[in-house]
C-alpha cells in the first residue's frame, strides 16, 4: 500500500518534465485535475477533513463491486460502511 504510493510518487517526480505542468510548479498536480480524491492521493496537503472517509468509501465501493461481479458475493450497505471506516482508520 504505502510502498506503492511512494513508488508512484517517485515515478511522477522522475517524469515531472513530461507532466502538463509549468516549469516553476511546486506541485505535481495539474490545475485540470478536478477529482479531489485523486488530488489528495497524489498530494496529501490537498486533503480536507473529510478526505479519509470519502476515500475509504470509494475504495470500499470498488471492493464491493469486485466481490459482487467477480465472486457473486454482494455486501450489505452496513458492510460497505464498515470497510470504509477500516480504510479510513488505516490511512490516518
Amino acid at each position: 500500500g504505502l510502498n506503492r504510493t511512494l513508488t508512484a510518487r517517485e515515478l511522477l517526480e522522475t517524469h515531472r518534465h513530461a507532466l502538463p505542468l509549468p516549469p516553476e510548479a511546486t506541485s505535481l498536480l495539474s490545475r485540470e485535475l478536478k477529482d479531489d480524491l485523486l488530488r489528495g492521493l497524489i498530494e496529501s496537503k490537498e486533503r480536507d477533513a473529510g478526505w479519509n472517509y470519502r476515500f475509504g468509501m470509494q475504495l470500499a465501493r470498488e471492493i464491493e463491486g469486485e466481490l459482487r461481479t467477480r465472486w457473486q458475493r454482494p455486501q450489505a450497505d452496513s458492510a460497505i460502511a464498515q470497510m470504509a471506516r477500516w480504510i479510513e482508520d488505516a490511512i490516518r
